[in-house]
């Protein structure tokens, strides 16, 4: 179940400002929501899966909400932008009965579990898978974080994702996510991401190698014979 903090993010950011620069009292407040996931999604030949890993990027940024005639080491506070204080603690995207995930995984300190809430209002059966962290392992403004994944039957299509900050409210983007048929029942259209970078299966390398390696004597003996009826 997802928990939705929807709290003022004014209490952390000014406890923040205040510990590290004491003689200030301006108060700020994550206002500058930045948040992308950068995307690797390939297919394993040998398990027949397609495998999706993900990377959180927190760019957000704390400004001044209160207080702003204060300055911070002689700069306005209100010409001030900070990394943010308040971290992302849930990373979420959808997730369907037909998706034939396997080996899920998630980063140090986090955990995941999926939910039959549909958190984007998709309908088609649609829940959520749901990767969570406690406030103090939570992925802080300036900062990103790998090791989000899972294995899946389905090629992808672009869905969208959600994060909760510890804070305040959530914010919602677009990575790719596995277009089974629900999936595509939704919404989810369907796209190429690119180049499959695969490996190719030890039979299928060993007639390449003896491909090339014909090519090769082939050639040499062209050239042995040419330099004979030159001689």
């Amino acid at each position: 179940m997802i928990n939705k903090k929807i709290t003022s993010g004014m209490v952390a950011g000014a406890f923040m400002l205040l510990s590290s620069v004491g003689h200030s009292f301006a108060i700020f407040d994550l206002t500058d929501i930045d948040v992308t996931v950068e995307e690797n999604i390939t297919f394993n030949d040998t398990t027949g899966h397609w495998d999706y890993q993900y990377t959180l990027v927190n760019n957000s940024k704390d400004t001044c909400v209160a207080l702003c005639d204060d300055t911070i080491g002689g700069i306005p506070a209100d010409q001030v932008s900070l990394d943010s204080s308040d971290p992302i603690i849930e990373f979420y995207v959808p997730y369907f009965d037909d998706y034939g995930l396997t080996n899920t995984f998630s980063p140090t300190d986090w955990t995941y579990t999926t939910t039959t809430d549909d958190l984007f209002g998709l309908g088609s059966g649609a829940g959520a898978l749901v990767w969570s962290t406690e406030l103090f392992n939570g992925l802080y403004g300036g900062d990103s974080l790998s090791g989000f994944g899972y294995s899946s039957v389905h090629g992808p299509g672009k869905g969208p994702f959600g994060v909760d900050f510890a804070f305040s409210n959530s914010y919602v983007g677009d990575p790719g996510i596995p277009a089974s048929p629900s999936a595509i029942a939704a919404g989810i259209t369907p796209y190429n991401p690119g180049p499959v970078a695969s490996v190719p299966e030890p039979t299928t390398l060993l007639l390449l190698l003896s491909g090339i390696a014909g090519l090769l004597m082939s050639r040499f003996k062209m050239t042995k014979e040419a330099r004979e009826a030159i001689a």
